[in-house]
């Protein structure tokens, strides 16, 4: 898979797409940095109660 790379505002060119997290009927669009050596995927807590989740 090839994917487009952002410049992002320190100039570093980074694979960024767009996603949409949802939880329980409640959605929050996000932007995440695609690591596709990764095994798991990590996000802010501060995504949590938007979410309905607790932090």
């Amino acid at each position: 898979m090839k994917l487009q790379y952002t410049e992002l505002p320190n100039g570093i060119k980074r694979p960024v797409i767009r996603i949409a997290l949802s939880h329980h009927g409640k959605m929050v669009p996000y932007f995440a940095l695609v690591d596709s050596g990764a095994d798991i995927n990590l996000f802010h807590a501060e995504l949590a109660p938007l979410l309905g989740l607790d932090s």
